[in-house]
């Protein structure tokens, strides 16, 4: 069963203390659904090796087929990415370790809650999907901002890293990094980059 980014413990890392390194066997896999750029997908992959010192492998995308889109609300589920990436996880995990993060640029929602968008969404115990598309001014009708965007997205995956292969518990702190409710662009624009 798959757990929304909705969580109400308090925790947050001291100011001055690094956040915890991911067990060196660890592997982040990201896979394109749809068409990402592969400029912010590659600059996205150097930061998470870079900041959590672990290997991350990009995968060749995967195809965003009509099936997987919900036409009556123009978004695609984050279970229907799920769908497609459990077969990729049994392939790339062999060793059970590491996560899968699905990339999209297709707006995304979370069956049975009534949030109307989700900047992602995560399944116990290694899988996840992050929209880049509520991230993108471009796509709000503003001027678009790569580096905002790229900021935006960074942040959103750590904080996937950080539950799934940390361990660590969402936060009631709106600075936190593992802020537990980010419900729109202020409270992820608000959120520390570090834990």
């Amino acid at each position: 069963m798959f757990t929304a980014l909705v969580a109400a413990l308090t925790f947050a890392w001291p100011a001055h203390a690094q956040s915890p390194a991911v067990a060196p066997a660890a592997t982040i896999h990201l896979v394109p659904i749809g068409a990402v750029g592969a400029e912010l997908r590659d600059r996205l992959a150097a930061y998470l090796e870079k900041r959590f010192t672990l290997p991350v492998k990009k995968h060749p995308q995967i195809s965003l087929t009509k099936q997987m889109i919900d036409y009556t609300r123009r978004q695609v589920p984050a279970q229907e990415i799920f769908d497609v990436l459990e077969p990729k996880r049994a392939q790339l995990l062999r060793d059970g370790r590491g996560i899968v993060i699905g990339l999209t640029a297709y707006d995304m929602y979370i069956k049975g809650l009534d949030w109307e968008f989700a900047f992602a969404a995560r399944e116990e115990p290694s899988l996840a999907a992050v929209s880049t598309f509520r991230m993108d001014e471009a796509n709000q009708g503003r001027r678009g901002d790569e580096a905002l965007l790229l900021a935006r997205l960074e942040k959103m995956t750590a904080k996937l890293i950080g539950a799934l292969a940390l361990g660590l518990p969402d936060s009631s702190d709106p600075a936190s990094g593992m802020y537990g409710r980010i419900r729109n662009l202020e409270d992820l624009d608000r959120i520390s980059a570090t834990f």
